[in-house]
Parts: C-alpha cells; structure tokens; sequence
C-alpha cells in the first residue's frame, strides 16, 4: 500500500549514485520500537509524530500503540488508541482484548463488564483471552447474574475445556458464594492443573467448607504430590472466611512436611494481631528464625505483633536486627511504647530515628506523640514547642491530622489560647478540627465558647456529627441551659444521632442538671441499648433532682440486670439517702460499698472526693442529726465505714 509504513515493507534497491535516506523513525514497526521494549514516553512522542501524518499511520501500528498504552496502564491513552483503531475480523478480538486487560489490570472491574458488552453488541466473539479478564472483573464486583450469562458464552467460544478460562469461572463462583456450581464446572473439566485444584481449594476455604477443602488437597496431593501454592491458597481462603482457622491450616501444612514460603507468611502474619495471642507470635517468631528468612516485611510484621501485645522488649530486640528500617516500622515501636506509657523511650526512639537513620518523623509520628504530651507534666509544655516549631520547619503544619494532634495537645496541656490560635490560623479544617476545639473548651471550662464555638459551626458549613453533640450538650447542662440544650436534641434528631449510645447518654444528663426529668426519663425508657454509662446517668438524674425512691428502684433494677454499681452510683445513691432521710439504707450502702467495691478496686475514691468532697458521707451524719434515729451501735458501723474510707484516701494515717 502506498503511503503506508508496513513493518515487512521490502524498499526498492538504492542507485549506487543514491544517497541513502535515514531510517524511519515516525512508524512503531521501525527496529527497536517494540511495544514491549518502547518507554511510554516515547510511545507518546512517536504517536505524536505519527498524528501529524494520519495517512502513514497503518492499523497494525495503531494496534502496536494500544498494545503500549494498555501494558502502561495509560487508560486515557489507551482509549483513544482503541476508538481510532478499525476492527476488522482480523484484529477484532486483539483489540478488545488488549482495552479489556487494561481495565482490570487497573481496577476499572465495572468499567471492564461495559466494555465486553460493547464487545458484544458489536459482534465480537470473546476468546479464551478475553473471558479470564471478565470472569475476574465479575468476582470482585460479585455479580452472579453476569457470571451465569458469560458461562453460556463459554461454549459458544469453544473454551469450555481451557484450564484458565474454567480456572477463572470457578473463583467467580466462589466468590459469588455459589461452591456447588465453581464444584460442577470443576468436575466436568476434562484437564486440571495446578491452578484449577488451587482455584477449587481456595473455594471451600472461603466460603467456610474446610474439610470439603482438605480433603480436595490431599487428592490433588495423590495425583500432583505437596505443593506449597495449594496450601496456601487454602490459608488465603481461610483468612476470607474464619481467620482463626489459618493457624490451624498453617499447623497442618507443617505438619505435612510442606515448607511454607514468603506467600505463606505474608497471608498469615498480617492476620496474627486480630486473634492470636503472644505465644502464637513467639512461635512464627521462632519459625522465621529456624527456615532462615531474613525478608525484611516479614521482620517488620513481627514487631508489629510484638507491639501489639505490648511485648516492646521483644519487638526492640527484633527492632534492632532490622538493617534498613522504614518510617512505618520506627513509628510501630513508637506506637507501642506509648501505648504501654513508656514515653521517655518513645521519644528516645524519636530521637534515634533522626540521628541514626535518614528517615524522619512523618505526620503519624506527630499524630501518635503530640495527644499524649500532657502525660510528661513539667516537660509537656517545652516539648510540645519543639514539636510544634518542626512541624513547620518541614512544612508538616498544613497535613490536617498534625494540625489537629497540635490542637489536642495544646487543649490537654490546658493552654486554651495557643490551642485557640492555632485552630484559628488554620485552613484546612474538618470535623475533627472542630471537635478537637470543641472538647478542649469544655474539658477546661469554657463551656460558653464551647456553646459559641457550635453555633459558628453552622455559619461555616461544618456538619456536625455524633462526636459533637455530647460536648455541646455537656455545656447545656452546665448552664443548665434546656432550651439550648433542646435545640441540640432536635438537631441530633434531624440528623440521625439519636440513636447513638454517647448521645442519648448525654441528653440524659444534661436534662438531669437541667431539672427535667421527666425528658430524661422518656430518652432513657426508648434508648434501645444501654451501657453502665446510661444507668448512672439516670440514677444520678433522680438523686440530684430529689427523686430518692426513684433513685433506689432504678439502683434495684440496675443490679437485677447484671449490672455492678461502681463509686459513681454510689455517690448518687447516698445522695439519694440524705434527701429522703433513709438512714438505715445509707449504713447498708455504706457497708456495701466497703465489703464489696474497697477490697476489689479503688476507682471510686476519686469520684467520690470530687463529686461531693466527702460529703457523701457527712449527708448520713446530716440524717443523723436531723432525725436523731442513730443509735451507739449504728453511730459506731458509721464511723468505723468512714474510718476505712478515710484511710483508704490517706487522709488518716493507717
């Protein structure tokens, strides 16, 4: 064809008297321009090239181009290459086939099922290297109705016997939950490989069929002999469908003298800190060491089990034989020792990092450390600086989680202004911004800008959520505010939060300080669940509004439940007493809360000392005095239960 750049073009015999002409650079069949062998840049400048001269562009480079474009994953090229390609019954299905792999291979799976309906529409008959692709892109979409549909197409293309395309439709079925229809086209193949046992195997595991799966392996293992992929394709489905079980798939395929390899660890190990417990950890541990794996994700993964169970001497000791550690492995065992409240190391790892190693602290290193500065007491305030000055040193101060932890720490360590000024001077904020500033206001008092802070919230286009409400509703009832405090419940109501535990336990005390009980009462009878947060809140709500009765029923109903008082219901309860004057139950209260709760926790001292200051206690000597009703003997368990508590505070000596 004239005009027309061909890769088996014979050129006509030069005149000794001719100069030759340089090679054609503008055409993809010129030597060294391979699709497989071309850079997409240069594929991008030779189809540039080739866009000036439409007339020299011949289908078989269009076809080489898409072929670029698709091993690529340039998609939007690609596209393009593909619209401008003609199909001819030649190069029909290579085409389609080459935009179809590209889809998957990118993650396009919906995408994908449009395309081969194109394919269709345009009579196109799929082959067995189209129907791989579609049957894929269909089990990850888990689309039953167009598996069936491409499974009659199967025949019509003649590949009902290909191992890769029956491979491929037996893990759509499984994935779509259909085992016993993966289990027929599995039967009715008339050649099995490795990959179709695998394919069938890895279905009984994940849809929960382990002996189903275990006994497939062991008649693959007749006919094949062990192989590690097929025991690992049963762990894979196992950490689909029960991840408990992949210990025990992994004990078996020891126990089967199958070597497990680094697949087999990297489905596993990930698992581990959801359900399995130190020992578990020690054993893969031990594992690694005896098969001599020095892979370097597999370490890390290992201290992150470590960390986890709060075993930071093993993960440090681990940590250390790790030669090129990433910022992600110094940040576990940064995580990990905060978590266990050993903060000195954890910023001595901070400081390692930055002297012995080329990684620096990242925005989740920030994020793990600035919340928990106020725990440093003295040192909070002048480390909290420093991390701050770096932040914007290394431009960290726009990442909207830094911004926040920044917020945190400064509202912890109870410096409202600097955390007021940085929440001002910052752009970017989200919800958590907000409720970050929010909680600093109310947690230190300023619950009348906590109230203003809300109100702003609105004007700036900030919805607020669930975390919202109980800080805003918390200085309702400190202002005991019921109208504000109503606004709010509305608000929760429109937008979906009532049925939120921490909100509903909010309303309740705030209606309590308020002085509505009867509000209160209405939240808590519709609560659909309830926590022990939920029947303090509404003990308290009675005690403090002079409801003793109601207060001692509902203590009543609470234990009948299976619920154990603590120091907060008892605070309420004696409460209570005082009011109604009932001292014999203040005394049995009181002796309960000696034999039961001092001997097993102390947790409700601080209440206790903070709530009423130990007038808890002196409200009983208030009933005594105003009923006189106290004899010797009762005067006597009195002061000797007031006697243990005092002790117990290290307010007498013992």
């Amino acid at each position: 064809m004239v005009g027309s750049v061909q890769l088996l073009q014979v050129e006509p015999p030069t005149s000794p008297n001719r100069q030759p002409q340089p090679p054609d650079h503008s055409s993809l069949s010129a030597p060294g321009h391979s699709p497989t062998t071309l850079s997409l840049q240069r594929g991008k400048q030779l189809h540039a090239l080739l866009c000036k001269q439409p007339q020299l562009i011949s289908p078989h480079d269009r076809l080489q181009l898409l072929s670029l474009y698709a091993r690529h994953g340039a998609l939007r090229e690609a596209e393009l290459a593909f619209l401008t390609t003609p199909h001819n019954h030649s190069n029909s299905s290579f085409s389609w086939n080459l935009i179809i792999r590209a889809f998957t291979s990118s993650g396009f799976y919906s995408d994908v099922l449009n395309i081969f309906v194109e394919m269709l529409e345009s009579n196109s008959l799929p082959n067995r290297f189209t129907l791989p692709f579609v049957f894929k892109s269909c089990a990850v979409l888990q689309c039953l109705g167009p598996v069936r549909d491409i499974h009659t197409l199967v025949f019509k293309a003649d590949c009902q016997f290909d191992v890769y395309v029956c491979s491929s439709l037996i893990d759509a079925y499984a994935k779509c939950g259909r085992v016993c229809e993966a289990r027929r086209v599995f039967d009715r193949m008339g050649e099995r490989n490795i990959v179709t046992w695998n394919s069938m195997i890895a279905s009984y595991a994940r849809n929960g069929f382990l002996e189903e799966a275990m006994c497939l392996l062991y008649e693959m293992s007749r006919e094949f002999g062990a192989s590690v992929s097929s025991w690992n394709s049963l762990i894979a489905g196992c950490s689909e469908a029960n991840a408990e079980l992949v210990l025990e798939c992994f004990a078996l395929m020891s126990s089967a003298s199958v070597k497990p390899n680094l697949n087999t660890l990297n489905t596993i190990l990930p698992l581990l800190p959801t359900f399995a417990s130190l020992d578990h950890c020690r054993e893969i541990h031990c594992f690694v060491i005896r098969n001599g794996i020095p892979d370097h994700g597999i370490v890390s993964v290992l201290v992150i089990l470590y960390a986890h169970h709060c075993c930071m001497d093993c993960a440090l000791r681990v940590f250390e034989d790790i030669q090129l550690k990433s910022t992600a492995v110094w940040n576990t065992m940064i995580a990990g020792f905060v978590d266990i409240n050993r903060l000195d190391q954890a910023f001595e790892m901070v400081r390692e990092m930055k002297r012995l190693s080329s990684e620096r602290p990242d925005r989740s290193t920030l994020t793990l450390l600035l919340p928990e500065l106020h725990r440093l007491g003295t040192q909070a305030s002048k480390l909290g600086d420093c991390i701050h000055a770096y932040t914007y040193r290394n431009g960290l101060e726009l990442d909207t989680s830094v911004f926040n932890a920044l917020v945190a720490m400064y509202g912890r360590s109870r410096r409202i202004e600097i955390s007021r000024k940085v929440f001002e001077r910052t752009q970017g904020k989200d919800i958590v911004s907000w409720n970050t500033m929010l909680s600093n206001y109310v947690n230190s008092g300023y619950f009348n800008q906590a109230f203003h802070l809300f109100s702003r919230m609105h004007t700036e286009d900030a919805r607020p959520d669930e975390f919202t409400i109980p800080s805003v509703l918390q200085s309702c009832g400190h202002f005991a505010s019921v109208q504000g405090g109503s606004s709010v419940h509305a608000y929760a109501f429109k937008g979906g939060f009532i049925d939120d535990l921490c909100v509903e336990n909010s309303l309740i005390d705030m209606y309590g300080k308020c002085g509505f009980v009867e509000f209160a009462e209405k939240v808590f009878r519709e609560m659909r669940q309830r926590d022990f947060v939920s029947w303090n809140a509404m003990i308290s709500c009675y005690a403090a509004n002079k409801h003793p009765n109601e207060t001692l029923s509902l203590f009543e109903s609470m234990q009948n439940q299976g619920w154990r008082p603590n120091g907060v219901t008892f605070v309420a309860i004696l409460s209570a007493c005082s009011r109604g004057g009932f001292v014999d139950q203040s005394l049995e209260y009181l002796a309960l809360m000696s034999s039961k709760m001092l001997k097993r926790t102390k947790q409700w001292i601080p209440f206790f000392l903070y709530a009423k200051g130990l007038k808890s206690i002196n409200c009983t000597f208030e009933n005594s005095g105003s009923l006189f009703l106290l004899q010797t003997s009762s005067v006597g368990m009195l002061r000797e239960c007031c006697y243990g508590v005092c002790t117990l505070c290290k307010l007498v000596p013992q």
